[in-house]
């Protein structure tokens, strides 16, 4: 199938975005009165399993984390692989997760105690705090509430930010579960607990580019340190090295090293790539109460994902717009605005860069010029549904943005010139591309032949 780009048809009077009325808030007194123990038994399986495993905590707040980015915070990554369904703890990226017993034996503690009353995801949230708290960490209030979920596919692991990521990357990936760069700098904090296996790494330490066998960015000594546990045609299958000196610590080590050069992912080096980010990493390293300070913040924040409920407020394309989405492109307007953007999904995306450039001088005309003036919208240029509107350029490749509806012409969003980053951060917000008035008479046309968001979230899960 072609690439899904996406109309965002909007009845710009009317809001549309409504709050589903049956998510439940989370609250952190939830179970005071039908499992009050249940802190203390979630707490005292994670003390057992640690006194005989120095590796549990790295991995409950991995599992945790894991489980959140994808759907939300709802245990599915502990549901197993049944029948012809692969689930997400089989996926590529969770392969490495391990410890799923030590919640088995909290929950396990929990039921004896309240049975049928906590959910497996409160008591992964629980746990991950526990992990933390226990290895000298700060500790806090989990909100709880959560309730599980039933389905879980590993072809949704592809959602999980890669240790190869970019800031562009690393950006959009948080800030479609509404946590904002900030979060990312806090919570890749949790880098300092933890081992990683070479092939997360291998790529800044052999063949880095055309110009360099090491990421030039990495301190050479530890380079070749790494070099020498993970050699080139590395045949161990358990070779690695620990995310920071140290690795059993709940500490800001991780931050003081990566600005020494001596990180192991390209997403950990990304976060000195941009001065807001580098920013708060000086922080952290500087501060190890200002790093839990933030970190605890955006647990609490990431814990509270739910695929039901927004961590944001709806900005206002979210209140007064109505997104539906056209595989390609599609044949009709209708007689209200139209919001043209990138869908999620969109092949440009999957570069290992993102989008790196917009160019708006397509066609006969170089439209990031173009203005429209008074309420006849002077100047409106003309356009049909197949129509280019830009090119969007990754490091690869580049694309054609075509209007999807057929119609007049308003405006290009032209910040995307300079800051093309946009598309990858919020390509459904300040990432719009352009907007498009269809004439009235078109709407029941271009309606029947649009997607729901249901409709393209469920063509996009057959298509994985």
């Amino acid at each position: 199938m072609a690439a899904i780009n996406v109309a965002i048809l909007a009845l710009a009077f009317l809001i549309m975005f409504p709050i589903s009325s049956h998510v439940t808030a989370l609250s952190s007194n939830y179970y005071e009165k039908t499992c009050p123990q249940l802190e203390t038994a979630v707490t005292n399986a994670i003390k057992n399993a640690m006194s005989n495993d120095k590796t549990v905590p790295a991995a409950l707040l991995r599992m945790h984390f894991h489980d959140c980015f994808i759907k939300g915070c709802d245990a599915s990554v502990l549901l197993a692989s049944k029948g012809q369904n692969t689930a997400e703890k089989d996926g590529p990226p969770n392969v490495s997760l391990h410890a799923f017993y030590v919640i088995d034996n909290a929950k396990k503690a929990v039921e004896a105690m309240c049975p049928g009353v906590v959910s497996c995801a409160d008591i992964l949230a629980l746990a991950a705090r526990d992990a933390v708290a226990l290895s000298g960490g700060p500790t806090w209030d989990v909100p709880k509430g959560r309730k599980d979920g039933r389905i879980s596919k590993a072809s949704d692991t592809r959602q999980l930010p890669a240790p190869t990521f970019n800031i562009s990357q690393l950006q959009q990936s948080f800030s479609q579960r509404g946590l904002s760069m900030e979060d990312l700098v806090a919570l890749s904090g949790g880098h300092t607990l933890g081992f990683s296996h070479c092939s997360s790494f291998q790529n800044r330490i052999h063949n880095f580019n055309a110009t360099h066998d090491l990421d030039p960015s990495m301190n050479p000594s530890f380079a070749a340190s790494l070099r020498s546990v993970c050699p080139a045609h590395n045949k161990a299958k358990n070779a690695g090295a620990t995310l920071d000196s140290s690795t059993a610590a709940f500490d800001n080590s991780y931050y003081k090293l990566l600005l020494q050069g001596k990180s192991l992912f390209s997403s950990d080096q990304a976060l000195l790539t941009t001065p807001k980010t580098k920013t708060l990493v000086s922080k952290f390293a500087a501060s190890q109460e200002a790093f839990e300070k933030a970190f605890v913040q955006s647990m609490i924040k990431m814990s509270s994902i739910s695929e039901d409920l927004p961590l944001t407020p709806p900005s206002a394309v979210d209140s007064n717009f109505v997104a539906y989405f056209a595989p390609d492109f599609i044949k009709a307007g209708h007689d209200h605005l139209c919001v043209i953007g990138l869908a999620p999904k969109h092949v440009a995306f999957k570069d290992e860069g993102g989008i790196t450039a917009v160019d708006f001088n397509v066609g006969k005309s170089d439209r990031s010029g173009f203005k429209v003036t008074g309420k006849r919208k002077k100047n409106a240029q003309h356009f049909e549904s197949n129509t280019a509107l830009c090119k969007v350029c990754t490091n690869s490749d580049s694309y054609i943005v075509r209007c999807c509806v057929k119609g007049s012409l308003l405006e290009v969003n032209d910040r995307l010139i300079k800051l093309p980053g946009l598309l990858n951060s919020s390509a459904d917000r300040e990432g719009y591309i352009a907007i498009i008035m269809p004439k009235p008479a078109d709407w029941v046309k271009i309606k029947s032949s649009l997607l729901s968001l249901a409709e393209y979230k469920k063509l996009r899960d057959e298509a994985s």
